[in-house]
């Protein structure tokens, strides 16, 4: 498919945007629909405190669609250390960069927020090898794995990555 215009980066999640994040995360088939309504509890903090939320957006459009987002924050009880919370493309624009470019500009925003650490949680299901994959070859170090945590067989698989 030929591309008509480059992928834009915002960074001022609306409520307008809600739908589109929601819709987005399920078209995915990634997450369990209680994760689901864990980001919809995410982007209403955002929406509720603003700029004293501790969840921050990227929102990745081209053509006017929204075609990715990444979700960060810091976490509260750690010096300078952010969890990568959120971060989805949509499938029929996998392959093309647009991860590379949601995880270097987060990584880019946690430093500018005078983060040194980014943690990234995943599954050990077999449907996230390529995500495990793709975390690995951008720098990310696994710290640790938690048994049956998201559901029996289903492990979390823990990253980091010093900025």
């Amino acid at each position: 498919m030929i591309k008509n215009s480059l992928p834009l980066i915002r960074t001022n999640c609306r409520q307008a945007d809600l739908s589109s994040l929601l819709d987005l995360a399920k078209r995915s088939r990634f997450f369990y629909d209680h994760e689901i309504l864990v980001l919809k509890n995410l982007c209403e903090e955002h929406f509720l405190l603003g700029e004293d939320t501790s969840y921050h957006f990227l929102l990745l459009n081209q053509g006017g669609r929204l075609i990715g987002f990444a979700c960060y924050g810091l976490i509260e009880e750690a010096e300078d250390n952010y969890d990568l919370y959120w971060m989805v493309v949509d499938p029929e624009e996998q392959r093309q960069g647009h991860g590379k470019l949601l995880l270097r500009e987060s990584e880019s925003g946690i430093r500018a927020l005078g983060g040194r650490q980014v943690n990234i949680e995943t599954s050990s299901r077999e449907l996230y090898l390529p995500t495990r994959k793709f975390y690995e070859s951008q720098g990310y170090l696994q710290s640790a794995s938690l048994p049956d945590y998201y559901a029996i067989g289903d492990h979390k698989i823990c990253y980091y990555k010093n900025l």
